[in-house]
């Protein structure tokens, strides 16, 4: 199914269909995962310091991520909106490249 419908995106737009929006999903990802390591780390440190268990390990982890994705939320409604908008345009551009006006 997914093959199909990418081999229809490439035949309809070409393959670089396929990478669009593809710089800003990467910078959202690295956002993610640094911000989610980085508070992990810290937790860890502030709270448990240098010789933490694995329960504690884990506890900061949890955190980290409960921090990251309360930082990384607003990137993924840009992303959101960034996508709406280009389909918006591109149907609006449709409908005056194919009128008969």
């Amino acid at each position: 199914m997914s093959a199909a419908v990418g081999l229809a995106v490439i035949k309809k737009e070409g393959a670089s269909a396929l990478m669009k929006g593809s710089m800003l999903f990467s910078a959202k990802r690295v956002a993610d995962w640094s911000t989610r390591y980085f508070f992990a780390i810290h937790a860890e440190h502030r709270l448990f310091g240098s010789e933490a268990t694995v329960s504690q390990k884990f506890t900061a982890s949890l955190l980290g991520g409960l921090a990251s994705t309360l930082c990384t939320i607003p990137l993924d409604v840009l992303v959101a909106q960034v996508q709406q908008v280009r389909s918006v345009v591109a149907a609006m551009l449709h409908r005056v490249l194919t009128s008969d006006v």
